[in-house]
């Protein structure tokens, strides 16, 4: 009996955390749908995601530096035949290049770095040590990368890689969600009369903190409510005084009671477009949620969801977002809603394709 070809996945947190899911779901798949060819480990440092505590620009990158070189390394002492590098800590892609073999080597990128580090103002756009980092990854390119749609991949391609590198796409967001919809009970904080906003996730660094904040100003507390469940290095930003407007539950909010959510609010900065891609939209798509978006149209996140979205430009003023708050209606809504089955349907068929052809890769890859 030939011995199993070991994949190893690296990723900062496993399988508690927003990467670590997809890490545990690519890894699930391979074990089912590999054949029973593959031996599947991840390399981490923790089991769970933590929030990061507010430390110093440098603080931060020595860590990422540190933590990178470690999980490659060990990645590498395992003799992998095939690996696959996650996004985070943010320096995967430069240790993966200067210690593994390329042609035995993808890069899953959930964020772009280090695009992100400039994002972030932790490294400058015309810095010395941006340029060598590119050329490194640029120089030793993996055979091929997983991007989160086409607009991140022409942006990979135009800023790091060549025409020749090979992209797969993978949606994320969606998980495995089932919605009781002949479920009896109805959340406490709902009652039929209202429109109901939430902001349900990270409130990162990424995003409009400004934006909700301005959202909720403009709201009608005679019809309209908004619940907040938030994490993320800026939740505390978020004003949530108006206890007319705000409910803010003080448990995880379950699946089931998202779908009394008229509409999801999501955000991207514009200068995170194609660096990160808010997974929260695709996870709304998959409860059956509508979204309002306010970002840049040309991202992978608009692209998908515009069928069953409202779009506000993120150079809003208070007269644009209430033209778009007065849009939803509960007639409205409940048209939007009816196209996130078909859209549903569609990112499920795409996110599964994508793992299809990540397993034909690894497998030409390891049977040559």
């Amino acid at each position: 009996m030939s011995r199993k070809k070991l994949i190893v996945i690296v990723n900062r947190s496993y399988p508690d955390s927003p990467t670590g899911y997809y890490a545990a779901s690519f890894r699930s798949y391979l074990l089912t749908y590999g054949k029973n060819t593959y031996d599947v480990q991840v390399v981490s440092r923790e089991n769970k995601y933590h929030q990061k505590t507010q430390s110093s620009n440098i603080t931060k990158l020595i860590d990422s530096v540190s933590t990178s070189y470690t999980l490659i390394k060990k990645a590498r002492r395992l003799r992998a035949d095939y690996h696959i590098i996650m996004s985070d800590p943010g320096f995967n892609n430069l240790f993966a290049a200067l210690l593994l073999d390329p042609h035995r080597t993808a890069l899953w990128s959930m964020d772009i770095y280090p695009s992100a580090f400039v994002a972030k103002g932790l490294l400058k756009k015309n810095s010395s040590w941006l340029k060598l980092y590119r050329n490194i990854i640029r120089r030793k390119s993996p055979s091929w990368l997983i991007s989160l749609g086409p607009q991140q991949t022409s942006y990979l391609r135009e800023q790091y890689y060549t025409e020749n590198t090979q992209f797969i796409e993978v949606p994320i967001g969606l998980k495995d969600i089932n919605i009781n919809k002949q479920i009896k009970s109805i959340p406490n904080w709902y009652n039929e009369r209202y429109i109901y906003f939430a902001y349900i996730g990270n409130m990162g660094e990424a995003h409009d903190v400004e934006f909700l904040n301005k959202w909720i100003e403009q709201m009608d507390a005679e019809k309209q409510r908004i619940v907040i469940r938030a994490s993320g290095a800026k939740k505390y930003l978020i004003n949530t005084s108006d206890m007319t407007k705000v409910i803010c539950p003080d448990e995880h909010i379950p699946y089931d009671d998202m779908k009394y959510i008229d509409a999801q609010i999501v955000s991207l900065l514009p200068k995170w477009t194609h660096v990160c891609v808010p997974s929260k939209a695709l996870t709304a798509v998959e409860i059956g949620n509508t979204i309002v978006y306010c970002g840049d149209k040309s991202s992978d996140t608009w692209q998908y969801v515009k069928d069953c979205s409202w779009y506000v430009d993120p150079n809003y003023s208070a007269k644009d977002i209430s033209k778009v708050m007065s849009e939803i209606t509960k007639e409205n809504v409940s048209i939007k809603k009816q196209k996130t089955q078909s859209l549903r349907d569609a990112l499920r068929m795409n996110h599964f394709k994508g793992y299809q052809k990540i397993l034909t890769e690894i497998e030409k890859a390891t049977h040559e």
